[in-house]
């Protein structure tokens, strides 16, 4: 497995996906469990040479692929991954769910190849988020593809079958949210400046006393 700071630097992730590997890691406590990592819609693999799996591959609609780093990149449609049934011990989709007409599908495309004791890591927003300024949110999703603006937390709970443990923690990004224009302007000068910014509003969000506008899902298979 390759170091961190050198995935950073061969990488260069966005600044959003790094406050999100922040939330995961040090608030929520990801860890990789089993020997096979699935990454669906993950863009230029960043989460994937983080952890230790005997195969990492990654997924997306239209991959930014970098070569040298340990894992394999899949052209598909995570609706229809062309996997066998219960074939991965970890699968993640973070952020994805959003951006699918028939998110049921999705859904259950994840669950499909996920192995007995393993676990769907899945994140969302939350149908409260919103952008600062507000005129802004609107034009951001459409500009990102997004399908809806987000999820009722019980509602998305309710559409996982039986048969799965889920744990559902709601994240508030407030800061991260009210920052987001003006990072998105530094990340065009300094990437790194910018992740800078998004750890500095992590922190602020993690001690803030706020409602939730952002779901993550722990779904872990039984059997």
């Amino acid at each position: 497995m390759i170091s961190f700071e050198s995935m950073m630097s061969r990488l260069n992730p966005h600044f959003a996906a790094y406050y999100r590997r922040l939330i995961l890691v040090k608030h929520l406590k990801f860890e990789m469990k089993g020997d096979t990592l699935l990454d669906v819609g993950c863009d230029d693999g960043f989460f994937l040479p983080q952890h230790q799996a005997g195969l990492s591959v990654g997924v997306d609609l239209r991959p930014r692929i970098f070569t040298g780093l340990n894992m394999v990149i899949v052209q598909a449609d995570g609706c229809y991954l062309p996997f066998p049934d219960a074939s991965f011990s970890t699968v993640l989709s973070f952020d994805v769910l959003e951006h699918v007409p028939d998110d049921a599908t999705f859904l259950a495309s994840l669950l499909r190849i996920l192995a007995p004791r393993g676990c769907l890591w899945l994140s969302t927003p939350a149908i409260n988020w919103r952008l600062f300024p507000g005129f802004l949110t609107q034009r951001a999703i459409r500009s990102w593809g997004h399908q809806r603006i987000g999820y009722d937390p019980q509602k998305l709970r309710a559409q996982v079958p039986t048969g799965y443990e889920v744990h559902l923690t709601l994240w508030g990004s407030l800061c991260f949210r009210c920052s987001y224009l003006l990072l998105r302007m530094v990340w065009e000068v300094s990437p790194s400046l910018a992740r800078m910014g998004a750890r500095l509003c992590f922190y602020i969000d993690r001690h803030l006393r706020q409602s939730g506008d952002h779901i993550f899902l722990q779904i872990k298979r039984s059997d």
